[in-house]
């Protein structure tokens, strides 16, 4: 469901031709906290943040991204004293 809200965010915001050029994976998502990470091309992340930012609805249901950081690497995450580029699907 995660990874299905992105990919539309993406058509949503930039149609098909534009979303396909966007190169992100989904690293893992937590369903109990709705706290996924995203692996974007640092060139794609505007592309990407922008899309999540205009995101209201998942599977019917509404919903908001926030985006509670971004490091340059994945490396970066297990580093203390960096917060960690999570997403946080809070339900609204």
């Amino acid at each position: 469901l995660f990874t299905a809200a992105v990919a539309e965010a993406l058509q949503t915001a930039w149609g098909v031709c534009g979303a396909a050029q966007c190169s992100w994976s989904c690293e893992g998502f937590e369903p109990t906290t709705g706290e996924g990470i995203l692996r974007v091309r640092p060139e794609d992340m505007p592309i990407l943040r922008f899309a999540l930012t205009i995101l209201s609805r998942c599977d019917g249901r509404r919903c908001r991204v926030d985006v509670l950081a971004a490091v340059s690497s994945l490396a970066a995450l297990a580093c203390t004293r960096l917060v960690d580029a999570r997403l946080d699907l809070a339900g609204t």
